[in-house]
């Protein structure tokens, strides 16, 4: 169970990382009111390589089996989600 977990956690932050790099001109335009779009840019930037970063160790962790790794991948996946909205409401 906790395999397929990591699964569709790595599978579905490599889509959004994938999404950021396609449209990462679009979002910026979307959230750089206030901020510069470069800036912004820049961030989408960076949160597109993290979240492919962490797809592809979620993959590498499917083939070990260890509770405590998956457990500190997962921990580590929300506080990246965590910055990325304190982010995303500091645009705003």
């Amino acid at each position: 169970m906790l395999t397929f977990l990591l699964l569709i956690i790595a599978i579905f932050l490599m889509i959004i990382a994938f999404y950021f790099t396609k449209k990462k001109e679009k979002l910026a335009k979307l959230f750089g009111k206030k901020n510069s779009i470069t800036t912004v840019t820049n961030s989408i930037t960076l949160f597109s390589r993290i979240y492919l970063g962490l797809g592809l160790i979620g993959i590498a962790l499917i083939f070990v089996h260890n509770l405590t790794f998956t457990l500190i991948y997962i921990f580590i996946v929300l506080v990246c989600s965590m910055i990325f909205s304190f982010t995303l409401a500091k645009w705003l």
